[in-house]
């Protein structure tokens, strides 16, 4: 899913909001069939990844 999130365009948007519902342990969120760093959230929506996001404010909730 944010593989898809990422390529879209977001010029008109104000802002991105991503929401993880999920278990895990410190350092680790889990998912179906595997475990990731959250780092991985964020590091996909960087200015040179995501283009049409720079400048504008990504919030995170992971709760876990």
């Amino acid at each position: 899913m944010i593989c898809v999130v990422r390529k879209e365009d977001h010029s008109d948007s104000d802002c991105l909001m991503i929401v993880v519902l999920s278990h895990g342990e410190k350092h680790k969120i889990y998912c179906a069939d595997s475990d990731y760093k959250p780092e991985m959230l964020w590091d996909s929506f960087t200015a040179d990844v995501c283009p049409t996001l720079a400048g504008k404010p990504k919030i995170f909730l992971i709760q876990v």
